[in-house]
């Protein structure tokens, strides 16, 4: 069974989310990011609009980025 990332855990050296010290998107846009997304907006726009890449908006879309957050 493996463990299950949160932002409150350490997994090795590894932090997720906002804790990650090189992280460039807060939880608060994550949610944004996903709320715009399930609204037709369009991936490549709210990536230039953010400042990262088209596809981190798309991971973070099909949750293989940022998964633990709801």
């Amino acid at each position: 069974m493996t463990r299950q990332l949160t932002p409150e855990s350490d997994y090795g050296q590894y932090r997720c989310g906002e804790k990650n010290r090189n992280a460039k998107l807060t939880e608060e846009k994550v949610r944004l990011i996903r709320m715009l997304l399930s609204k037709g907006n369009i991936q490549r726009i709210i990536a230039e609009t953010l400042g990262v890449s088209q596809n981190t908006i798309s991971r973070i879309g099909k949750r293989t980025l940022w998964k633990w957050l709801e």
